[in-house]
């Protein structure tokens, strides 16, 4: 599917039952249209429920009441944005298997009310260089989540209320290299957290913005090594 004008569905912009692509310089959204004038409802703006490669050019916006870009159960996601992709209330990009995905310099990935910015089931590799934000609505979210390890380079923005990066329950070494330029803010809690695994490596040439701890770490064997800033401003008890 390539998409240059505008797709509106009640439940889902687009529904995909087998591995699909989809390339976007145009408006993809879950809702109604009334004029010029979308109001979110349903579910989702894209559905793959096999997975798939999408490609969300610069003016691009792809938005969900529920889910941005949203993958089937333990299916995988190769993501570029350029563009805009947002959630309302689980995610603006939510895969449920591993996942490849680059937000370029402009791009904006948004999580907004309850919903993260990124979460991968499976492990994942995310390279950042625009904006990934999950820093409206509620006070305990991530921008990142990733629960079965991964690598995450940044050298844009990661912010949130509560954790900007979160490895949850890591069953594979996790690697963080926030770059010269990268800031990676957890507002209420951590920049980074570091759940159960082994092994993780944080390279930190940029900014870490930290509630209670800009790193905090449950794992084991952890090698933190740091040339920028982190910074502790106050904020709630990982709990």
């Amino acid at each position: 599917i390539t998409n240059a004008g505008q797709i509106v569905g009640a439940t889902y912009g687009v529904f995909a039952s087998a591995v699909s692509t989809i390339t976007n310089s145009g408006t993809i959204a879950s809702g109604t249209v009334s004029g010029a004038a979308i109001t979110l409802a349903g579910f989702d703006a894209i559905y793959l429920a096999s997975g798939g490669t999408v490609t969300n050019q610069a003016g691009g916006a792809l938005t969900g009441q529920r889910i941005g870009v949203l993958t089937g159960g333990g299916s995988a996601l190769t993501l570029d944005n350029a563009g805009i992709i947002s959630g309302n209330s689980f995610g603006a990009v939510y895969v449920q298997g591993g996942a490849t995905i680059t937000n370029q310099s402009g791009g904006v990935i948004n999580g907004l009310g309850t919903a993260v910015g990124i979460y991968a089931a499976g492990a994942a590799t995310i390279t950042n260089a625009g904006l990934i934000d999950a820093s409206s609505g509620a006070s305990s979210r991530a921008a990142v989540r990733l629960n079965n390890g991964g690598t995450i380079t940044n050298s844009g923005t990661i912010t949130a209320t509560g954790w900007g990066v979160l490895f949850s329950g890591a069953t594979t070494p996790v690697v963080l290299d926030n770059q010269a330029g990268g800031t990676i803010t957890g507002a209420n809690l951590n920049a980074v957290y570091i759940g159960s695994g082994s092994g993780a490596s944080v390279l930190n040439a940029g900014t870490l913005i930290g509630g209670n701890a800009a790193i905090y770490g449950d794992g084991t064997n952890a090698s933190i090594t740091n040339y920028g800033l982190i910074r502790i401003t106050g904020g709630a008890n990982n709990s």
